[in-house]
């Protein structure tokens, strides 16, 4: 049963694309301000995050220096080239003028 367990968990959790949405989406958690951490609780904050169709929120940061554009979720590229920029976070928004 224990090794059974294991695997689904495996399987469930296992992949780098699940680690990468839990990092996200406990990072978002940790930048919640505490009125909105108390209409919820964490397990409920990570069930609803971790849906496949939930997208966690940019944080609202300054513009890093050297941005080349605005990603779709907000957040910035520094990339040179237009191929490939803002892959894993729904495609470019926006080219800054100039690149």
């Amino acid at each position: 049963m224990r090794s059974l367990c294991f695997a689904a968990g495996l399987i469930l959790f296992g992949t780098a694309a699940s680690a990468d949405t839990m990092h996200n989406c406990s990072a978002a958690w940790s930048d919640m301000s505490a009125a909105d951490k108390s209409s919820t609780t964490y397990a409920q904050y990570s069930k609803m995050c971790l849906s496949a169709d939930y997208k966690v929120p940019a944080a609202s940061s300054p513009m890093p220096a050297g941005a080349t554009g605005k990603c779709r979720d907000g957040t910035y590229t520094t990339a040179t080239v237009h191929s490939g920029a803002c892959s894993r976070h729904g495609g470019v928004a926006s080219w800054f003028p100039g690149h």
